[in-house]
């Protein structure tokens, strides 16, 4: 949809409100096209000024919009990341002197200068409500923001490094379980004497910490975890043993290994969320999802440019720019919005390093990110049928 067809869709009083910002006479006996054309041709003519002045937040959120599949975000969603709307109710005895409040979120600054529009996309019986960019305006607010538009986010496909591949070092993992009998602990650990036997297959060799625990070495314990999540490893008789999944996934085209990985390390699952906090996977310690945290990560990620980005700290500010929720909880932007300065700087501070171990870690195995200076991976063709969000 243009500015237009958006404009024709609003009340009068919202066209009223409208006009007081851009300075368009508003009346009722004025045809209802020709008043949306006034306000369409305004909001163009000032696009540039409007934009220049929008801050940060405001930005990520007309950001977001521009990458979303068809310019639009369910209204719930966009509120919920970016903020109420506060619309000209003027019906109602506390409601402002003014035609408009003065916008207190992200979401209701960009309604409020009419950059992006809350509709009805659905019916009256089965409404479908969201916020939408026009089409008119998207061009010139992705040349401001230099984002590339996507008509939706696609999934990056893994292209392992060759010196970290991780289908390779599973591949190590699994056929060391094959060939040795180690008793598990609680379950499901390997003995110290296990873990510094494997790590003299592994390419490059893992840094095993203290190696008095298999959770403390850097790499081993993500491939323990992907095995089990893909179901490559089970208990056969208080031993850890490759499983007849692992003989199919061994036998399977390298893509194929790769994607069954990829797709159950991203998986939205109580399972998968569970797991998460056994293998110590990044997570924050007051986070309910941290693999939704992760599909926030992956957003921006995949449209950032391909080139250098330089050290870790430089690549996860070029993300944050792109998206600020990555440093927030996962709860609405009035729960942000109510912190304190020092309790948004303590809860950044905690993100920043929890958000750093995936892009210096299992994004690199992966080969999502090459490693200083770092990279995104030239080869990363859409999935069809799947998707990060």
């Amino acid at each position: 949809m243009d500015i237009l067809s958006c404009l024709l869709h609003y009340p009068w009083r919202t066209l009223t409100a409208l006009g007081a910002v851009y300075g368009v006479p508003v009346h009722h006996r004025h045809p209802k096209e020709k008043v949306a054309q006034e306000l369409s041709a305004a909001i163009r003519t000032r696009l540039r000024e409007t934009l220049s002045h929008l801050s940060p937040d405001t930005r990520a959120a007309l950001r977001a919009l521009a990458q979303a599949k068809d310019l639009a975000i369910p209204r719930a969603e966009f509120i919920a990341r970016f903020g109420a709307l506060n619309p000209h109710r003027p019906w109602r005895q506390d409601a402002p002197p003014g035609p408009w409040p003065t916008p207190r979120s992200p979401a209701a600054t960009l309604v409020h200068h009419g950059l992006v529009y809350p509709l009805n996309r659905g019916s009256t019986e089965r409404p479908f409500n969201v916020i939408l960019l026009p089409k008119d305006l998207c061009d010139a607010v992705a040349k401001h923001l230099d984002v590339t538009v996507i008509p939706s986010t696609p999934t990056p496909e893994p292209f392992p490094a060759p010196a970290r591949a991780i289908d390779a070092n599973e591949f190590t993992f699994l056929s060391f379980l094959n060939r040795c009998d180690y008793p598990v602990r609680h379950g499901r650990w390997l003995p110290p004497r296990a873990i510094k036997s494997l790590n003299r297959y592994l390419a490059p060799p893992d840094d095993l910490g203290a190696g008095r625990s298999e959770l403390q070495a850097a790499r081993i314990p993500f491939l323990h975890y992907l095995a089990e999540r893909a179901g490559l490893v089970g208990l056969i008789g208080g031993y850890l043993k490759p499983t007849l999944l692992a003989d199919g996934w061994l036998t399977a085209l390298r893509p194929e290994r790769l994607r069954a990985l990829w797709d159950v390390w991203r998986e939205r699952c109580d399972e998968n969320r569970a797991l998460w906090s056994r293998y110590r996977l990044p997570a924050l310690e007051e986070d309910d999802d941290p693999v939704a945290r992760f599909h926030v990560l992956l957003r921006p990620l995949v449209a950032c440019p391909v080139g250098p980005l330089g050290h870790p700290t430089d690549l996860l500010d070029a993300l944050v720019e792109r998206s600020p929720a990555l440093l927030r909880p996962q709860a609405s932007y009035a729960a942000w919005a109510a912190l304190d300065p020092a309790g948004q700087a303590d809860f950044e501070s905690r993100a920043r390093a929890v958000l750093l171990e995936p892009l210096t870690g299992p994004l690199v195995w992966f080969g999502i990110l090459f490693s200083f200076p770092f990279s995104p991976s030239s080869c990363l063709p859409v999935s069809s049928g799947s998707g990060i969000a």
